[in-house]
């Protein structure tokens, strides 16, 4: 079976015009000469893979068993693609291999065969793999079914019994553990599907242990624990039955699937259906109809992408998205296709002649709307409550005009400016007003209700940032938290106003020259009670609350004396202690702000330059960066290791772009009027962030900068 690389692709199209391409591809065949070979053999008897089971560590390795009773292992290359055939045979059964689980506390491969036995196989010790340690006579017809849960095995038999077996403590100094029977359930009928929460135990009333049955039945059952005394004690001591849910058809159970993390449980029986239900009262909430009405053998969890992976029985390969309850991707593997499972980014499918790597890659496809005819120089979300409409976006352009969404981004109505170019925009959260700032040094007020506009004169030139701050700040004997609004310019000015009462306008605070250059950027930081400001020069300075005064300038690695930048910045964001800026030497660096040093330069790993950089939007949930260039490029910045870690080339010139945590996109904004949507399901995948950038009781801001 020479190697090929095969691909199928089909488009999931929302109702909302956003199309994601989905495609499968076999990235590696592992096989071996001899069960090639026979399986080739005409009559009944073919040699073909039954099980898998894939280990990470502490060696990478995926073990196979075959109906003529033989363990294979292999060692996953890391690079390789095309069919790999490596392998090593670790030993037989006398019967055909049903069943394979790892014990990872043990470090044992188990092994069930028709010939009623469990095998443990020494599966880490040296290179070439490892023998068999212990045989056992566990039951008394098939071992159809084995789990690794905890300290210990559980198995399933067509003798209609459940067993659990745990490693012998007295002969722990034995160069590999034994296995002895601990506890048997007895079922009215055979045990055909196993699964056991692999490394801890919960807390849940629902248990860690779910088994079917022929009669189409679940049991489930839950761990009672070993009493030492250590919190962290997970010696599982005996199961207890929690409850039994009987079938609403008497088909056998083929695979019983729980997704505790959403209190979900999946099954498939002997029909044409997967069935997504709840786990507490195990009502079908969703069923999944095979397209061509054939059986489902196998399902796998995809957590990444929140995905079911199914098998049927022709070999083909099925996605299927809990989000939207839609099938993806149907893709076709091999005729004798019987296992699945899911590890490392990959599908692994057991197949016939060879047990094949399935990758299943996306690439989001854009949707366009016509919105401007000019630069789009911000995105930002607003919220409908003080609107007639259900504005879920708006965006500002060079061309005057301000666009309002809906969540499905269709253009509501547009309102225009007549004086000025519009060149910087907010969108204010604690009033009913977003700011516009203009070519011609003045500001204006607009009512999110349309009803009323007022401008004033704020600087000498172009008004080139607008933002909100929030103040802490004492007023008699009251402390209160003071919104605010700031503006920088080209006049190398920057000034604080005092929100405007209704009918009034805004009250100058304060003002201050910060540089001989332009303002091209700033952003409030709530910790230190400061503005941080970024001009033409390259310069980052940042200056206090109360008067106005210069607190510290944010020094290059390359000198004390030389910009923060080697070109204008052209963008700053905040999360806690931690500054980014981005400017025209397309480059994008970060900050610790408790010390004004510089952290690191982020690195983007693309097929082109970053180019200039345009717009900033810290991701909520990691405090990760989503950056915007002039080259094109949407890329999101991992915090911690300082790296890119998606990227998206849209092939023209980006000027502005918003992620939307809730709805997961992008709405990015281009330079020829375009506004550009793409969903991207997990950008604000949430990862821990370290000690020192954790922040509590921050003001309501997410601190970006409106450019």
């Amino acid at each position: 079976n020479s190697f090929c690389t095969l691909l199928a692709m089909k488009l999931a199209d929302d109702d909302d015009g956003i199309r994601e391409r989905v495609s499968a591809s076999v990235r590696l065949s592992l096989a071996t000469q001899d069960s090639a070979s026979k399986s080739r053999r005409e009559g009944g008897s073919a040699v073909h893979f039954s099980c898998i089971e894939r280990i990470i560590s502490p060696i990478d390795a995926l073990f196979a068993g075959r109906s003529d009773g033989g363990v294979i292992m292999w060692r996953i290359p890391n690079t390789r693609m095309g069919t790999f055939r490596d392998h090593v045979v670790l030993g037989s059964h006398k019967g055909s291999v049903a069943c394979i689980a790892f014990q990872p506390h043990h470090q044992v491969l188990v092994t069930g065969s028709s010939d009623f036995t469990i095998k443990l196989w020494d599966a880490v010790g040296g290179e070439t793999g490892g023998k068999c340690v212990q045989t056992i006579p566990a039951h008394d017809a098939t071992v159809t079914t084995l789990a690794s849960h905890c300290n210990v095995v559980i198995s399933g038999s067509a003798d209609k019994t459940v067993k659990l077996w745990r490693f012998d403590p007295d002969r722990a100094k034995l160069c590999f553990p034994w296995m002895e029977v601990k506890q048997v359930f007895v079922l009215d009928t055979w045990a055909t599907a196993l699964w056991a929460s692999p490394t801890k135990v919960t807390e849940s009333s629902q248990g860690e242990v779910f088994v079917g049955d022929g009669n189409g039945n679940i049991t489930v059952l839950r761990s009672e624990l070993e009493s030492t005394g250590n919190i962290d004690n997970t010696n599982v001591a005996s199961l207890q039955l929690v409850r039994r849910i009987e079938g609403d058809r008497k088909q056998s159970v083929v695979r019983v699937l729980p997704i505790p993390n959403l209190n979900l449980v999946v099954t498939i029986t002997f029909d044409d259906k997967a069935r997504i239900r709840d786990v507490i009262g195990f009502h079908t909430l969703v069923t999944i109809d095979h397209p061509d009405a054939k059986r489902f053998v196998d399902v796998a969890w995809s957590a990444a992408h929140e995905e079911l992976l199914l098998l049927d029985t022709c070999g083909d390969f099925f996605v299927w998205s809990t989000r939207s309850n839609k099938l993806l991707l149907k893709f076709h593997i091999g005729p004798k296709a019987c296992e699945l499972l899911f590890a490392k980014g990959m599908a692994w499918v057991a197949q016939r002649d060879s047990v094949d790597a399935v990758v299943v890659e996306r690439t989001t496809t854009f949707a366009e709307y016509a919105g401007h005819t000019d630069r789009v120089i911000s995105v930002g979300r607003i919220s409908s409550d003080a609107m007639e409409l259900p504005v879920h976006w708006v965006t500002a352009s060079a061309d005057n005009s301000i666009a309002f969404w809906s969540k499905q981004i269709e253009c509501l109505y547009t309102m225009r400016e007549k004086q000025s170019e519009i060149v910087s925009f907010v969108v204010l959260t604690t009033a009913p007003w977003f700011v516009t700032g203009h070519d011609n040094g003045s500001l204006k007020f607009w009512s999110l209700a349309k009803d009323t506009t007022f401008r004033f004169a704020a600087h000498d030139n172009t008004v080139s940032v607008v933002g909100e701050g929030f103040h802490r700040t004492v007023r008699g004997s009251v402390t209160e938290d003071w919104p605010h609004l700031f503006t920088g310019s080209y006049d190398g000015c920057f000034a604080i106003w005092e929100m405007p009462a209704e009918g009034n306008k805004a009250k100058c605070e304060a003002r201050v020259r910060v540089s001989t250059s332009e303002v091209l950027a700033a952003v409030y930081d709530p910790l230190r009670k400061a503005y941080i400001v970024g001009t033409n020069d390259g310069d980052i300075t940042v200056w206090s609350t109360d008067e106005l005064k210069p607190i510290m300038r944010l020094r290059s690695s390359n000198g004390p004396k030389l910009p923060a930048h080697s070109g204008a910045v052209t963008c700053i964001a905040l999360d806690g202690n931690i500054a980014f800026s981005g400017g025209e030497d397309e480059t994008v660096l970060l900050w610790n702000m408790a010390t004004g040093e510089l952290t690191k330069e982020l690195e983007f790993r693309g097929n082109e330059e970053l180019g200039d950089v345009q717009s900033f939007r810290v991701l909520p949930k990691t405090g990760d960066l989503l950056v915007a260039t002039r080259s094109g490029n949407l890329v999101v910045f991992d915090q911690g290791s300082g790296e890119s870690r998606w990227s998206y080339s849209v092939g023209r010139e980006v000027s502005s772009a918003h992620f939307d945590k809730a709805s997961r996109e992008i709405l990015a904004g281009l330079a020829d009027g375009t506004v550009v949507r793409l969903v991207v399901d997990d950008l604000d995948a949430t990862r821990p962030k370290p000690d020192d950038q954790v922040v509590e009781d921050q003001p309501p801001t997410d601190g970006s900068v409106a450019m």
